[in-house]
């Protein structure tokens, strides 16, 4: 599942989040392991995020499982604000710190976003390298979208997220990883042909992905 591949025979156990991950909710919904634990009721407002869960959840979840309803709420649209610092760690980190730069990009502050992203990749990069890649993305994205950045540095974004993003099984995370890897040459190359063609080489690979 952490590679992307959710069609495989999964545990009984494990059956809730290969459900999640389909997008089928109301099976996964009549998955969840052990319905009253903390976690339960965590994965049920991230599957049905409406006003009773969150009123729910929030009366009863503390710690990691209390800052991630508060990330997620944001997410979905159930609060305005969100936090700029969390005390978590790993992957969950990333998770709140990504959404967290996200909010700050519909402000329109890039500044405190590539900070955010860049420390969200570190935090993500030993725990779920396919979530660091996706995020690589999205700080390339960023930086390509900046005034004043150098080319170089959304191309080394690129680069590392498609580094990261071996192995996995999401051949259109791939193809977009080396899509954009390509207009980011050709972005960048002004007529040098060792440039354009990297950016050949990208845009195949992405065609054959």
């Amino acid at each position: 599942i952490l590679l992307g591949d959710a069609d495989q025979e999964l545990p009984a156990e494990w059956r809730f989040f290969g459900a999640a991950v389909q997008g089928n909710t109301e099976l996964a919904i009549e998955l969840l392991p052990e319905p009253e634990s903390p976690l339960s009721t965590y994965n049920r407002f991230v599957l049905q995020p409406d006003t009773n869960h969150y009123e729910a959840a929030q009366g009863s979840l503390n710690g990691d499982l209390a800052e991630l309803l508060e990330v997620a709420a944001y997410a979905t649209g159930l609060r305005d604000d969100i936090a700029s610092d969390f005390d978590l760690d790993g992957e969950l980190l990333a998770l709140a710190l990504a959404t967290s730069a996200a909010a700050d990009l519909e402000l329109t502050n890039t500044k405190p976003a590539a900070a955010k992203l860049q420390r969200a990749i570190v935090a993500a990069d030993d725990k779920s390298p396919i979530l660091a890649a996706v995020l690589s993305g999205q700080y390339a994205d960023l930086m390509i979208s900046t005034p004043g950045v150098a080319p170089t540095l959304a191309i080394q974004q690129y680069r590392e997220a498609i580094r990261r993003a071996e192995g996995t099984v999401l051949p259109n995370l791939i193809a977009d990883l080396h899509m954009k890897l390509g207009m980011a040459y050709q972005n960048a190359a002004h007529g040098q042909r060792g440039l354009l063609l990297e950016a050949v080489n990208a845009y195949q690979v992405a065609l054959h992905s």
